[in-house]
């Protein structure tokens, strides 16, 4: 999706996770060997990633809140939701990550939610990438 962007035009976020949400939800529902008994989860996090996208940046407390509804952990479902995010909040600017370079914001604010820092901070960073 984010290679499919165009650099030139800011991304709305609303229609990047829309669009990926389309495209997860035929996924999750083809999928058979769900070992984890967890159905269209990448579906409903990319409904959550809208409505935190949608808060007010500038809190501590946003943090928390990602962390706790998306996951830092070591799981896919707990790591790929938080990078989709990482990079579409790192489009605008994040008082707590001081660069003008998106990128760079992307892979530094990845890093300052904790958990599995490296695996997260390399996806958010290869989306930017491909936005780039």
């Amino acid at each position: 999706q984010a290679l499919l962007s165009d650099p030139e035009n800011s991304i709305d976020p609303k229609t990047f996770c829309s669009e990926l949400s389309t495209k997860m939800k035929d996924i999750e529902e083809v999928e058979e060997d769900n070992l984890d008994n967890i159905n269209n989860v990448y579906h409903e996090k990319l409904k959550i990633i809208e409505q935190l996208l949608q808060k007010e940046p500038d809190t501590e407390d946003l943090d928390e809140e990602v962390i706790t509804k998306l996951g830092n952990g070591i799981r896919a479902h707990e790591s790929v939701p938080t990078a989709i995010y990482c990079f579409l909040r790192a489009q605008n600017e994040i008082p707590v990550v001081e660069t003008e370079n998106s990128f760079r914001r992307t892979i530094q604010y990845a890093i300052t939610l904790g958990g599995d820092t490296d695996t997260i901070a390399c996806m958010a960073g290869a989306l930017a990438g491909a936005y780039l």
